[in-house]
């Protein structure tokens, strides 16, 4: 394996430096100790005589120094089980203790898991391997395994390998099952007299390796606080638009801590949790009129939409459940046949109760249970997306009750993104403490223990670093009809502190929306040391939520009440401004900006003909004056979908306002507000809370389109009645369009009321000369980069798994270029390349089954895949099919659609019927759960839905069938594991980055300066983003200059619109990408750009788009500048006429050509 599996990014840079502390009982080289004697259970002392006799002991703080003669020690660690932030850390607190007792002393890492202890695989963990590991997540310096030492073999090759190495100790990092391996590897040690002392950690993300010594495992609070960030931002996300419940299926199959943490954290509507579903023998029923008693209730009080948390092994909890899949494990023995013939089989053999759950569970979810099966026939339970079930079963009953609200949903899942992340300040500073501790104990000689720390809600100097007898926490259960010696796992329990206070505020969070978005894991500032819930249970006051208020506006009524301690920080934070809008400034028209094609302005001047005026095509630049601001009336309205830092533009706008007087209204729930006359006076006050925070939950978002002479009607006449001088339109580039015919509309009308669109969309899919960035992309990107990189590092770890992951991006592929940039994946999909090759499908899979190939070739059976959300899209045989299905289904009812691709499914030869020749082989092709979902996940506007469309499950499908192939041409022998994700929703309301902040704010300032400058039908932009936020140059863009006439759209045949820009690929960063990434396909250079910080240096990091297209241009500018004052400085008054002639003629000559340049540039 290669040395690093990684290249750092600044920000990894900068963690490796960070230094934790230690408890003062670790802090001497030295240590005193204080014993206690633990019961340990007699049935547990049969099998384990001799680690049964191990105290408990405490390490205490001491002076005194040791007169023993010191030697090095020798140590060897394993990470066992699923990774879990902290583990490098754990790693570098047993390094660092041994070099501080000695530095000859040695640390070996055994690679994969336990396996690599009785194969006899290692690696010496030196300087310069744990030097870049440092406070580093993932597992991926020496890799972790599931595998256990269980043979007698496997437990006498452990012992011969590591008293071949000279070991002093073996250290296994691991959860309950890998401490539990490690008593038993203690007590073989012990009984063939060996002097290896055996110590274990306690590690896993779903936090039941827990009990009076443990306090909480490590990788639980960076996990949690990573998921509860994600939740947090679809709260926002869900408040935003009301229109949909999110349904969030979490990790934690054994327990479920981590969807309560989270549920604590966020405070979703509703949290089902496994253990009281278990204990109170809750059916599959009862919990699906539990859900719908909510969605009924929230229905009649006007809230239809929510959000659900589901832990992951929810399904397993529930009892009848449990004897339904034991029935059909002994049913489906040997059982083959067609889904008609084994649905038959069960329909006579079932018992009663259970036959009445499997017709009750929908059709393809009891197919799942007929026909997926493992290798030794039993229901693959673990494959169930219980999220989806529960929302079907809920659909079906609500349907029954006759439910006549809207009811939408959408499903996630939140897992493997949070268990390789880079650890919070939290989990390094607990697991270096675990690592110097666990080294410490095999210094002092003790085996069969675990290495602890308590009292951690204090100073961690304060914490109680001590080794605790394994044997004390097991008991007997039975696994596979056997008796078995374990830890125990700990589960939610009902009489918590932790469980009651979710008790007392469930039914007020179900029907009063109290989110909180806790933002990202800070490392300085503000929630940097924070603790989880499960390690200190909320007191009331923390509990304390604010009831819903019944006031019409702002949309969402957010409480401060309900707000968590970054977004009390974040709404009352400065925003850094360019140093003119510290001025007095107003709008100066440059250069005129035309179109670059002839045809798009003969039909501007057509279709546009007011904004066709020499005066609204020149650039606008904000500069300062000497003028002072007349009062002016501004109205704000999101036409776009959500994007980071929405809020901020209202902030820059009331900036503006405020200098001068006058009002400022913003219109609630998109064209709804517009049409309908629904508004409402923005102040300091009422915006407030909204500051600096993600989420279009302050104005909201209905309907985002403004078509027609009629509807343009409705609008002039509400800003005539509000005395409006300007609107501002914010949105990507249907609002932006709609914008334009808004202002070609009030010019022809002779209203006074400007339209300027700013533009807020996360897939940065605007393009012209002087425009650089969307509003929203930079947090949007940096979000998804994060998770990506998180999932890189934990596909780096476990070493079995590719990952394909589609980020959001609609058609063009901006943000997974900018997250490719960011992250370094083996393959990133470019949707534009592809178009621009004419590949296929076939094509693509192909190359993706090449690359695999030769990785499966030097023994790497993982790796990272980033698809765009537009691919299909832009391949031109997908693009027709998709164009025909839009006109097929677009127009029916959701019920319609679901009957019509039922029937196409399972009658293939209709589709010949009903698509073109060239269509119907495409959708043919297909496998049928995605013919299903291409026909049936229609949007709004009657279009196939690319965000609910799973482009990277059908790839990973292809591509496996692909591999199967060669397989049987003997030229793939290897296995593949794909796992999929999606990262969209998730992103596009986080808290803005200090960057979205600023630049939402100038956006809107500017927006109010150029209508203050008579300016309409302008797009704002700012240049020079990638140097310091006080240079930033502000200007508008009249909106005809970016768009292109287009023969078909949504405003008709041969209409002028603001196209989305696709990447561009002659960009310098798609070329920096298609360069670097050449090296990324087989080896890894994985990058983790980390979580948005606020308080730090890194808050300035900015997207590498901006940067690498952009950061030339203000360098360009400020040389300009300095040749002229050195010219300036030569030919001063003085100077011999020969010179200044010479000075004349040559840059006369420079004239001439910029002149010339810009004419054809323009």
């Amino acid at each position: 394996m290669s040395s690093l599996t990684f290249r750092a990014s600044d920000f990894q840079k900068a963690r490796q430096k960070y230094i934790p502390a230690l408890p003062k009982g670790l802090q001497s080289v030295n240590s005193t100790f204080a014993f206690q004697d633990l019961p340990v259970p007699e049935d547990i002392k049969e099998k384990f005589p001799l680690i049964s006799a191990i105290k408990y002991v405490e390490f205490q703080p001491t002076d005194v120094p040791s007169t023993d003669e010191v030697s090095p020690l020798r140590i060897g660690v394993v990470l066992s089980g699923g990774q879990a932030p902290g583990g490098h850390n754990v790693i570098m607190g047993i390094y660092d203790y041994l070099k501080r007792h000695h530095p000859s002393s040695q640390v070996f890492g055994f690679l994969g898991g336990p396996r690599g202890i009785f194969t006899n695989s290692f690696r010496e963990v030196d300087h310069d391997l744990m030097e870049a590991y440092r406070n580093q997540g993932g597992f991926d310096m020496i890799c972790s395994g599931r595998d256990k030492i269980e043979t007698e073999d496997q437990y006498a090759n452990s012992l011969k390998f590591c008293t071949a190495l000279n070991l002093n100790g073996v250290i296994v990092i691991g959860g309950d099952d890998s401490n539990t391996n490690a008593a038993m590897l203690a007590e073989y040690f012990m009984k063939n007299n060996s002097q290896i002392k055996v110590v274990g950690c306690p590690k896993t993300i779903d936090g039941d390796l827990k009990n009076e010594y443990i306090e909480t495992s490590f990788g639980f609070d960076t996990a949690t606080k990573t998921y509860s960030e994600l939740i947090g931002n679809v709260c926002l996300d869900a408040a935003s638009t009301k229109k949909y419940y999110h349904f969030v299926r979490l990790m934690g199959r054994s327990a479920s801590h981590i969807a309560l943490e989270c549920e604590l954290q966020c405070r979703a509507n509703l949290v089902l949790i496994g253990e009281e579903v278990q204990e109170k023998n809750h059916t599959l029923s009862y919990i699906v009129n539990e859900l719908a008693d909510m969605v009924f209730r929230r229905g009649e009080m006007g809230k239809n939409y929510g959000v659900v948390l589901v832990p992951e092994g929810l399904i397993e909890f529930i009892p009848e459940v449990n004897v339904l899949i034991k029935e059909l494990n002994e049913l489906m023995v040997g059982k083959t046949g067609t889904e008609e013939e084994l649905r038959a089989h069960v329909s006579t053999s079932l018992s009663p109760e259970a036959l009445e759950l499997f017709k009750f569970l929908p059709e393809s979810i009891s197919n799942q249970l007929l026909l997926d099966r493992d290798p030794h026939g039993n229901v693959q339970v673990a494959k169930i997306e219980t999220e989806r079930l529960l929302i079907m079963l809920l659909q079906n009953e609500l349907a029954r009750r006759n439910f006549t609200h809207p009811f939408f949903a959408q499903s996630y899942y939140f897992g493997y993104e949070g268990r390789s992340c880079l650890p919070s300040n939290f989990d390094a500073t607990y697991c270096y403490a675990l690592g110097y501790t666990a080294g410490s104990l095999v210094k002092y000689g003790y085996t069969g223990c675990m290495a602890v720390c308590r009292g951690l809600t204090q100073n961690p100097e304060n914490w109680k670093s001590a080794g605790c007898p394994l044997a004390t926490m097991m008991n007997i259960e039975r696994r596979k009809g056997k008796p078995v010696a374990v830890i125990k796992k700990a589960l939610v329990e009902l009489d918590s502190d932790y469980f009651r206070a979710y008790a007392k505020m469930r039914e007020f969070w179900k029907y009063n929306d109290s989110y909180r978005a806790p933002g990202p894991i800070q490392f300085d500032g503000v929630g940097a040391d924070s603790f989880t819930y499960l390690l200190k249970p909320p007191t009331d006051h923390e509990l304390v939520s604010a009831a819903d208020s019944h006031a019409e506006y702002p949309y969402f009524v957010r409480n401060p009440q309900n707000f968590s301690p970054l977004m009390h920080a974040r709404t009352r934070a400065p925003v850094d401004l360019p140093t003119v809008l510290s001025k007095h400034h107003s709008a100066v028209l440059g250069e005129i900006t035309e179109n670059d094609f002839e045809e798009t302005k003969l039909a501007i001047r057509e279709q546009l003909p007011n904004l066709a005026n020499y005066k609204l095509r020149k650039y606008a630049e904000i500069e300062e004056c000497k003028d002072l601001p007349m009062p002016i009336n501004i109205g704000v309205v999101f036409l776009g979908r959500q994007a980071p830092g929405a809020h901020n533009i209202i902030d820059g706008v009331l900036h503006e306002v405020e200098k001068s007087g006058g009002l400022v209204y913003g219109f609630l729930g998109g064209n709804h507000g517009l049409l309908n006359k629904s508004y409402f006076l923005i102040t300091r006050e009422n915006f407030a809370p909204y500051r600096n925070t993600g989420g279009l939950d302050f104005l909201g978002r209905i309907g985002s389109t403004i078509r027609g002479n009629e509807e343009f009607e409705k609008v002039r006449l509400t800003c005539k009645s509000l005395n409006l001088d300007g609107l501002v339109i914010a949105g990507a580039s249907h609002a932006i369009t709609d914008a334009a015919y808004l202002s070609e509309y009030f010019l022809a009308h002779n209203e006074k009321t400007k339209i300027i669109a700013v533009p807020l969309a996360v897939d940065n899919n605007l393009a012209h000369p002087l425009f650089e960035t969307s509003l929203g992309f930079d947090t949007a990107s940096r979000v998804n980069a994060e998770l990506v990189g998180n999932m890189m590092t934990d596909s780096a770890s476990a070493t079995k798994y590719y990952y394909f992951i589609r980020v959001m991006g609609q058609d063009p592929s901006h943000l997974a270029v900018e997250c490719a940039l960011q992250t370094h994946p083996n393959v990133v999909l470019v949707s534009e390349y592809h178009k621009n090759e004419g590949n296929t499908l076939v094509d693509i899979v192909r190359s993706v089954a090449d690359v695999i190939q030769e990785r499966a070739k030097i023994g790497k059976l993982f790796g990272t895949l980033l698809v765009p959300e537009g691919l299909i899209q832009q391949l031109s045989h997908f693009r027709e099919l998709i164009s025909e299905i839009n006109a097929l289904v677009g127009k029916k009812s959701h019920g319609e659609r679901e009957d019509l691709a039922k029937r196409i499914v399972k009658n293939p030869e209709l589709i010949d019927e009903m698509f073109h020749h060239y269509s119907a082989p495409v959708l043919r092709n297909l496998p049928e759960w995605f013919q299903m979902q291409l026909l049936t996940r229609i949007d709004g506007n009657g279009h196939v839905q690319l965000s609910l469309i799973e482009t990277e499950r059908l790839l990973a499908d292809l591509v496996s069938n692909e591999l199967k192939e060669r397989k049987k041409r003997g030229t793939y022998k290897a296995s593949f594991a794909p796992v999929c994700h999606f990262f969209g929703y998730q992103g596009r309301c986080s808290f803005p980055s200090a960057f979205d902040c600023s630049l939402g704010s100038c956006y809107g300032a500017t927006a109010v300066t150029l209508v203050r400058g008579g300016l309409t039908g302008y797009l704002t932009t700012a240049r020079g983003l990638s140097g310091d936020v006080a240079k930033w140059r502000l200007g508008g863009i009249p909106i005809s200059s970016v768009m292109k006439l287009k023969a078909k759209s949504q405003y008709g045949r041969n209409k002028v619109v603001t196209t989305s820009a696709e990447v561009d690929l002659f960009s310098k960063a798609y070329l920096k990408l298609a360069n670097d990434s050449k090296a990324w396909a087989l080896e890894e250079h994985y990058s983790n750009p980390g979580p948005i910080q606020f308080f730090n240096d890194a808050k300035w990091d900015n997207n590498l788009t901006l940067k690498v297209n952009h950061e030339g241009y203000m360098i360009s500018l400020q040389k300009v500048q300095d040749i002229c004052c050195r010219i300036l400085s030569v030919c001063r008054f003085g100077v011999h006429e020969d010179l200044l002639r010479t000075a004349v003629i040559g840059l006369s000559s420079v004239e001439d050509i910029l002149n010339l340049h810009r004419k054809s540039s323009l």
